[in-house]
Parts: structure tokens; C-alpha cells; sequence
């Protein structure tokens, strides 16, 4: 185990914070996102005077983990800007720890 002697008590608790609560909280992110990324383009679509489904909606905020859809012609809601940044931010935080754990398990 690592010598963590040089590390003040406030980080120590943040340390033990993040490790109870640090995944429930990127999963409470990731579902703001998300969230955010549907209602931003439901208005997005609604002022370019377009409609699509829910189905669709979905499939367009899930693209913008993936593919980082979002090539889009007019002003975004801030609630789609929101979601811009959110979402690769979450996804990339996620791969990190992932990648980490793998490689400490090696």
C-alpha cells in the first residue's frame, strides 16, 4: 500500500469520499446528461419547427456519447450545450478509471 503520510486530512476525506460515493455520482451525472442532451435537442427540433419522436430523441442523445453527433446549423438550447460538454467529459472520466484499473490489475 502507498505512503500516504504527506497527504493533508482533507484530502484523505475527500479520498474516502470519492470512494463510497464516486461512482454513484458519475452514473448521477451520466443520467444528467443524458437528460440534458434529450431535452436540448427536443427544443432544439422544436424551434427549427421539426418533430420527431421519442425513439428518435433518444437515439440522438446516445449518439453524442458515441459518435459526438451534434453538427447542427442554429444556436443550441443551453440545455444541448450543457450535455455537449457533460457528456465526453463523463465518458472520458469513466475510460480513464477503467483503463487504470486494468492496468493496476496487470
Amino acid at each position: 500500500m502507498a505512503n500516504t503520510s504527506h497527504i493533508g486530512p482533507r484530502w484523505k476525506s475527500v479520498r474516502a469520499f470519492w470512494r463510497v460515493w464516486g461512482w454513484p455520482v458519475i452514473w448521477a451525472l451520466a443520467v444528467a446528461s443524458f437528460a440534458s442532451g434529450y431535452v436540448g435537442f427536443a427544443q432544439y427540433y422544436r424551434a427549427q419547427g421539426e418533430s420527431f419522436s421519442v425513439l428518435e430523441l433518444v437515439c440522438r442523445t446516445i449518439q453524442r456519447y458515441v459518435l459526438q453527433s451534434g453538427a447542427l446549423d442554429h444556436s443550441v438550447p443551453p440545455a444541448l450545450d450543457i450535455a455537449r460538454f457533460l457528456a465526453p467529459a463523463v465518458f472520458g472520466y469513466t475510460a480513464t478509471r477503467a483503463l487504470m484499473s486494468l492496468l493496476r490489475e496487470q
